[in-house]
């Protein structure tokens, strides 16, 4: 196998196909080439979703579909394809590149989440494909994306019942908000090659995870990224995507910690120590061990609001002096991790506090 092919997770009959995998192994590819094939069939149209509407802009993403055979799929009756509009449309189009013949509708319509207004009647009537390609990024995500997502499926959607949602990723983010809110909680734990099933209640409600395995190009590509970095084997193996971080180069002793404070993010809990050590303060964050249970008397940052006056949401709710100090120290970029996967907890919490205090 060359690239990738979804025949494997289609078997499932899921209401929603998640696919993760390395970058440029054919994902995208497939699913906008079965899409074709739905509508040139069946005459089943498709929605095309990405993130910001400089994805979806002509000098951007015209280009798509490209590398399809139109010619053949279609018997000779088309030769491309024409984006106007934000939809892709199949047209004929002469030696001079001038279009002679167009399709009576388009194919494939394209939406943006951060304009997801211009969504509202959205309705086509024929739309039964939805894909959303590039759902995780190392960037940030918009405020309540998730929400703004399932708000323009349901502008599309309306009250079908035939709809089926296909979300395409490259391994860029282990701690992608849309696992959580979708409830996928054994997706960071899959190895290439695996595909998971989730089920939720009598509600009818499936959704099929993918990660995708090695495939033979990969393989044979993977040479010139073959160096000691362990951010390239997201390349050359599939593996999440994680930075390096700076560690403390200085043992630290139980004395030389002044304050402690938590973090939990994405069902875990990082405990932060603010270490005194050579007359330099800074923060040293590593998962949290040990039978001290965070409570009440604890400074702690969680998700939603619990009551507990030491307890905040945001970094910029500086209830005391030692909440001040956290973000300053945090603010001046004073900090230290036991190791990379905390790095990239951490990492993801400062997006979302970037979400929480805009």
């Amino acid at each position: 196998m060359e690239y990738y092919t979804g025949k494997k997770i289609m078997k499932y009959k899921a209401v929603y196909y998640v696919v993760v995998g390395p970058r440029s192994n054919g994902k995208t590819y497939w699913w906008c080439d079965k899409a074709l094939d739905h509508y040139v069939d069946d005459n089943k149209q498709s929605a095309y979703i990405r993130r910001f509407d400089s994805d979806i802009l002509p000098q951007n993403i015209e280009a798509l579909y490209n590398p399809h055979d139109i010619s053949k799929k279609t018997k000779g009756e088309f030769n491309g394809v024409e984006y106007k509009k934000r939809a892709f449309t199949l047209v004929y189009r002469n030696d001079d590149g001038i279009i002679t013949k167009r399709d009576l509708k388009p194919f494939c319509y394209c939406y943006a989440l951060n304009v997801w207004e211009s969504a509202k009647g959205a309705d086509k009537g024929d739309i039964d494909w939805i894909l959303f390609d590039e759902f995780m990024t190392r960037r940030r995500y918009l405020a309540n994306e998730f929400i703004i997502f399932q708000n323009v499926l349901s502008s599309i959607i309306r009250d079908r019942l035939d709809v089926t949602i296909f979300m395409m990723a490259n391994t860029v983010n282990k701690y992608c908000p849309y696992f959580k809110e979708m409830g996928l909680t054994r997706v960071q734990d899959m190895k290439p090659g695996d595909i998971d099933l989730y089920r939720f209640g009598e509600s009818g409600l499936t959704v099929a995870v993918e990660m995708c395995g090695e495939n033979q190009k990969a393989k044979q590509l993977s040479k010139y990224y073959a160096f000691d970095n362990p951010q390239l084997k997201m390349i050359t193996e599939g593996s999440w995507e994680i930075q390096s971080y700076p560690h403390c180069e200085h043992s630290v002793r139980k004395e030389d910690i002044a304050y402690k404070f938590y973090i939990l993010f994405s069902d875990t809990l990082i405990c932060g120590d603010i270490v005194a050590k050579d007359n330099y303060l800074f923060i040293l964050y590593h998962p949290h061990t040990g039978n001290h249970t965070p409570n009440d008397d604890d400074i702690m940052y969680i998700p939603v609001h619990d009551g507990a006056l030491l307890h905040c949401v945001t970094l910029s709710e500086q209830r005391t002096r030692l909440h001040s100090l956290i973000s300053k120290l945090i603010g001046e970029g004073r900090e230290f991790y036991s190791d990379n996967t905390t790095g990239e907890v951490i990492r993801n919490w400062k997006i979302n506090q970037l979400h929480m205090i805009a």
